[in-house]
């Protein structure tokens, strides 16, 4: 699987599911939670029966750019994550025993 994975965070397995790895748990958490929803959105635009319209290269390039270009935190994900933890701890914080 490292092989596979290379260079990248996210990985697909054919039967088994999804992969993310990061440089923090926060990080694979929320590089995790993208891909599902973006599986989820690709899995109901396709049971439209309509074609797909996929923006050109270039477009999509260029938003991953801008993105990373606005984005400064390190890890990504932290703030998401902490989030996460203060909406558990409201919610249940007996997961922590």
């Amino acid at each position: 699987m490292v092989e596979d994975l290379g260079d990248k965070c996210a990985l697909v397995l054919r039967n088994h599911g999804l992969l993310t790895v990061g440089r923090a748990i926060s990080e694979a958490f929320v590089l995790m939670h993208y891909l599902d929803r973006a599986c989820e959105i690709q899995v109901q635009a396709l049971t439209t029966g309509q074609p797909l319209r996929i923006p050109p290269r270039e477009v999509c390039e260029d938003a991953a750019r801008r993105y990373w270009t606005w984005y400064k935190g390190d890890p990504f994900g932290q703030l998401d994550w902490d989030a996460l933890v203060r909406r558990l701890d409201a919610e249940d914080p007996s997961y922590r025993s």
